[in-house]
């Protein structure tokens, strides 16, 4: 396999259900020798508008979409799925509403020179972009995200069961970060979100997000934490999600 970096993001329908997924892709461009966009058969017209980015290094894959029912193991196996179809032997993965921190690009590309893996912190954007989700609350803080290609992918899995993996073989770096803006995303796109990832994962929906629904109000006026406060975040936030943080009302002050 060809010495480099494979950046990859697995995506469906991200107009309809509002992913950044561009602006993900962005962020791994800088530090990769191609990125892959592995397609779940979208109908929104998702594939044309990565198409229409213009990037030689972009590369998409077309996956078979089985309309996964109550199926915990399909995102990993998506991600493997286009894992092994990468042409470089190092990966370098993101969720399609996740933004690369570019402080880390000199760790990544020193990690793949020696090929070492790397656990990333990672900043849960809740209800605006000045504030975290309580730690651990609704994704996990820590993600393993990037190490030679020929090791599984766990992606949030905290203690996958396939061995070797990333997770088994990496340890946290202080310049790697990934800001997760699932949670800013356009809030009847969240809903939507929401619904069809929980059914693919579980074969229902979290009552409270129906609930919301019904009443007409906003998902994220409830309090999810028991009363637990957010943490406040004053820092910077990559240049290429200001566009579409800005566009949805976020201030970024």
């Amino acid at each position: 396999m060809t010495r480099g970096i494979s950046g990859y993001v697995c995506v469906r329908n991200a107009i309809q259900l509002d992913y950044c997924v561009v602006e993900s892709v962005r962020s791994l461009l800088p530090v990769c020798d191609e990125v892959v966009v592995c397609d779940g058969e979208s109908t929104d017209g998702t594939r044309k508008m990565i198409e229409g980015m213009g990037e030689p290094k972009i590369r998409i894959l077309d996956y078979p979409w089985a309309n996964p029912d109550g199926d915990s193991s399909f995102w990993v196996e998506w991600l493997n799925w286009a894992r092994v179809r990468l042409n470089y032997d190092f990966q370098l993965t993101l969720d399609a509403d996740e933004v690369l921190d570019p402080a880390g690009y000199d760790a990544i590309r020193l990690m793949a020179k020696l090929g070492e893996c790397g656990i990333f912190s990672r900043l849960n954007f809740w209800r605006d972009a000045q504030h975290l989700a309580p730690s651990n609350r609704v994704c996990g803080d820590t993600v393993a995200r990037c190490g030679p290609t020929y090791l599984y992918c766990p992606s949030d899995e905290p203690n996958p069961a396939m061995t070797p993996n990333i997770r088994t073989h990496a340890s946290l770096h202080p310049d790697l970060r990934i800001f997760h803006y699932g949670f800013l995303r356009d809030k009847n796109a969240f809903v939507r979100k929401s619904k069809a990832v929980q059914q693919m994962f579980m074969g229902s929906c979290d009552s409270r997000i129906i609930e919301q629904e019904t009443l007409g109000k906003d998902w994220d006026e409830r309090d999810y934490f028991d009363g637990e406060p957010l943490l406040e975040y004053n820092g910077l936030h990559p240049e290429v999600a200001l566009y579409w943080l800005a566009a949805r009302g976020h201030n970024l002050k």
